[in-house]
């Protein structure tokens, strides 16, 4: 048998349990052995182009204050909307203990509107993302900021 020269007998019983020896080498690393998960989120690498077009973008909040044609920031967050199913309590030695366990009540859309050079910030909470809630947004941009 193969799996007699990497740990022994190839089934061995502990404890009213069968234990099936490893297959494959043991000095494998982790993420070797779930290829599924990588890493994400990385910065690609910066070549000309990449800064020159980061530049442009950064040069925009380096504009001189025109009422005309303000600098506007939207940023949009989903936001998962939780309640605790039991609240906590503090035993009689003044511990705290606290139920990590919660109801899922939805998710709400968080939209954040800034124009930093004039101070000015609004926040707007909808129930759902969909096309008109953005644009109910934008609206508000282009006609009030």
């Amino acid at each position: 048998m193969e799996f007699a020269a990497v740990g022994g007998n190839a089934r061995r019983k502990r404890r009213g349990r069968i234990n099936f020896a490893r297959i494959g080498a043991a000095d494998v690393k982790k993420n070797e052995l779930k290829p599924w998960q990588v890493k994400e989120w990385l910065i690609p690498s910066a070549d000309a182009d990449y800064v020159c077009a980061m530049e442009a973008v950064l040069d925009v909040y380096e504009r001189p204050f025109d009422e005309r044609n303000p600098v506007v920031a939207l940023d949009e967050s989903p936001q998962q909307l939780v309640s605790e199913v039991r609240s906590g309590f503090t035993d009689s030695k003044g511990v705290v203990h606290r139920d990590f366990q919660y109801k899922r009540e939805g998710v709400a859309d968080v939209y954040l509107v800034c124009e930093p050079l004039v101070g000015k910030r609004r926040v707007f909470v909808k129930e759902n993302h969909n096309r008109l809630s953005w644009a109910e947004v934008i609206r508000v941009i282009a006609e009030e900021m």
